[in-house]
């Protein structure tokens, strides 16, 4: 039996990664062995990404949208920019997937993954997706929306009219992450076969990471930092500005917390690579002791490893806190969508460990940061009360799709 994972983003994209190894240790859990499971990811390099993940069970075929899929990627700008609305169009629908009709028609169904694609988190909208959803309906297989947050759609009403038409009546269920979703959802009345479970990513198991991978001996009592491009677009920040405004909080953090800070990153694709981005930060600093670059080589599984080790994680990529949460470690959200803090009040009831983007700077961070350290050894605790009921909860939509394919 096969199932396909459509609508993904590269491994390099270490939170598309995570999803991919939860899901398929849900799937695996529910179906048993002798499930197939391929990821037909998007990848936009000329060479797309090949995993080498060693995953049993588990295949790649990442469609590559360049150089061949020049059409596929004008098409689908026109589409997302004209009159800022979505367009049914079903050439593009097939131009576009055409190189997945036979996955498609050897799988019993395909899970539409990647978190946060039906969102307006990145400034677009989700036409490929919704597309490609429409490429599956019209192959005569089930489409699973997995593992994700939805909408808001309102500040387009002509796109919110045409998703919520989908999301109700076209796609056969969908698995929700945050209570933010399910409550979005049910006030436009889409509530029939709309499922909660944790994030597929909270499944994923870490992977042992040696010193000689990181290039260095792992500090004790370290703080882990991760920052993106796009909390520092959210938080106004010029390019100019960047380098210095990253400089100053590794500064205050090194010398406020009295602590080591490591720098870890959780993207490393070309359009957001979390390494690049904060060596401009490291970069800016006068030479510091206790301040570690961890490489950009790692997988989902090591990266989760080397969280699971800091005292304290401070983080703007969404996996990787959710990396921090489910390995039992205090962490800072640094919120750059409303994902932050629908998944920080499903964890703690609260979202006071959360930083928005329009408050993050030194002095903000250290005052989080000590707070956080200061009540670690409480947050630690309730998060090792509530862990096994975050890997039950992901394992559980795994029973809920067996049972709606009736398999």
């Amino acid at each position: 039996m096969q199932i396909l994972l459509i609508g993904n983003g590269p491994y390099r994209n270490r939170g598309c990664e995570a999803i991919v190894r939860g899901t398929v240790e849900i799937l695996k859990g529910a179906f048993g062995g002798a499930l197939s499971v391929v990821n037909a990811n998007y990848d936009f390099d000329a060479v797309p990404t090949l995993p080498s993940d060693g995953i049993e069970g588990l295949s790649h075929r990442p469609m590559s949208m360049a150089p061949g899929g020049a059409i596929r990627r004008r098409v689908g700008r026109i589409l997302d920019n004209v009159g800022r609305t979505v367009i049914p169009n079903k050439v593009y629908r097939c131009i576009s997937n055409s190189s997945i009709r036979a996955l498609v028609r050897e799988s019993v169904a395909a899970l539409s993954v990647g978190g946060d694609n039906f969102t307006l988190d990145y400034g677009s909208l989700p036409n490929t997706h919704l597309e490609q959803n429409r490429f599956v309906i019209d192959q005569g297989k089930s489409v699973v929306i997995w593992g994700a947050s939805i909408g808001p759609f309102e500040s387009d009403p002509c796109a919110a009219k045409v998703m919520h038409q989908h999301l109700r009546n076209e796609v056969t269920a969908i698995f929700v992450r945050e209570h933010e979703t399910i409550s979005y959802l049910e006030r436009h009345g889409i509530s029939k076969n709309v499922f909660f479970a944790f994030d597929p990513a909270f499944a994923m198991r870490a992977e042992p990471v040696r010193d000689e991978q990181l290039g260095f001996a792992m500090p004790q009592g370290a703080i882990g930092l991760n920052l993106s491009k796009f909390v520092a677009e959210k938080a106004g920040i010029g390019r100019s500005e960047i380098g210095q405004w990253m400089a100053n909080m590794l500064r205050e953090l090194r010398n406020t917390t009295g602590r080591p800070v490591m720098l870890i990153p959780h993207v490393t694709t070309r359009f957001g690579d979390d390494h690049v981005f904060m060596q401009a930060g490291l970069a800016a600093c006068n030479p510091m002791d206790d301040i570690y670059s961890v490489p950009p080589t790692l997988n989902a599984a090591q990266y989760k490893d080397v969280i699971s080790k800091v005292d304290v994680m401070i983080a703007a990529r969404t996996h990787a806190t959710i990396a921090a949460f489910s390995s039992g470690v205090p962490t800072i959200s640094l919120a750059y969508s409303s994902k932050a803090w629908g998944l920080n009040r499903l964890i703690f009831g609260h979202d006071e460990y959360v930083i928005s983007p329009d408050n993050l700077n030194a002095r903000t961070l250290c005052d989080k940061a000590r707070r956080v350290l200061d009540e670690g050894a409480a947050i630690r605790s309730d998060l090792a009360r509530k862990a096994p009921e975050f890997r039950a909860s992901a394992m559980s939509a795994g029973v809920h799709l067996k049972r709606l394919l009736s398999l």
